[in-house]
């Protein structure tokens, strides 16, 4: 039986499954990429991946004003970045969107 990893060893696991996830790795390909640089077994990365689909999914819980507000400031800034650079139908673009999540239309 291995030795048990560390909290800074398995958070940098958990950060390289959700960087090949985002890449669309696959649950195979993941074990695939774990056994081979990790030495890991098919139940042990099942464990990893359910630990970063929960953190994922705390993520998504979020109320539907909060993620409103985030992307209003996402979109601000957007619109503050296209008027800088004199990209005013990006400006535009920004100001309808922020609209449209404002029900202003």
């Amino acid at each position: 039986m291995g030795k048990k990893a560390d909290n800074i060893t398995v958070q940098k696991r958990l950060d390289k499954l959700l960087e090949l996830h985002n890449e669309g790795f696959n649950r195979y390909q993941m074990v695939q990429y774990c056994a081979k640089h990790y030495g890991l077994k098919p139940r042990q990365v099942d464990s990893y991946r359910k630990a970063l689909f929960d953190e994922l999914k705390k993520d998504l819980e979020t109320t539907r004003e909060a993620k409103i507000t985030e992307m209003i400031t996402r979109l601000d800034h957007v619109y503050r970045e296209s008027v800088t650079g004199r990209q005013m139908s990006n400006a535009i673009g920004a100001l309808n969107s922020i609209s449209r999540l404002l029900k202003l239309e």
